[in-house]
């Protein structure tokens, strides 16, 4: 409640602002919310915590809140919604490639890609898992281990769920390719 309170107030003053949060943290499931404000002079984004006024512009600061916990960071303000982990952790990638049958799974959704924390598995909602036309699904991870989790039920209605783990390292890219 603070940053958004904080973001519409700087929004009224005519300071462009926006909301930007880790909604689940590896280790812990929890998350932590800040305010970006745009530097024009600049032109980017600077972060702006409410409960730590003096880390204005410390980039580092939510990886030292989450040490090995950074996830996926977004910001959202009107009707704009941007992933900008980027700019808070080291990052790689995800390809994920769906097919059944040999031919490409479009638009295929039946997925999540979820973190461990506070003993439940915790989904990345805000990244919005659904793969393309061709099958595919591509996304920026900060660094750590994740499990893609992909169910659906099969010709006599039951459901299966199959969890795999993967890891994202800095600056590379992690294709898993399944079968569904």
């Amino acid at each position: 409640e603070r940053s958004a309170l904080t973001t519409a107030i700087l929004m009224s003053l005519g300071i462009p602002g926006r909301n930007a949060m880790i909604r689940s943290s590896r280790g812990s499931g929890s998350g932590m919310s800040w305010v970006e404000i745009y530097d024009s002079k600049a032109e980017e984004w600077v972060p702006l915590y409410p409960r730590d006024p003096d880390k204005f512009g410390d980039r580092g600061f939510p990886e030292e809140k989450f040490p090995g916990g950074m996830t996926v960071v977004s910001a959202s303000g009107g009707f704009d919604y941007d992933l900008v982990t980027s700019n808070y952790a080291t990052t790689g990638f995800l390809e994920a490639n769906f097919t059944r049958g040999g031919k490409p799974a479009d638009n295929w959704e039946h997925f999540a890609i979820t973190v461990f924390g506070g003993g439940a598995y915790w989904p990345l909602d805000e990244i919005g898992a659904k793969a393309d036309s061709a099958g595919s699904f591509e996304i920026e991870l900060a660094e750590g281990e994740y499990l893609l989790q992909n169910g659906m039920r099969d010709q006599t209605g039951s459901v299966w769920v199959r969890t795999l783990p993967f890891e994202i390292a800095e600056n590379e890219t992690t294709r898993i390719e399944l079968d569904v």
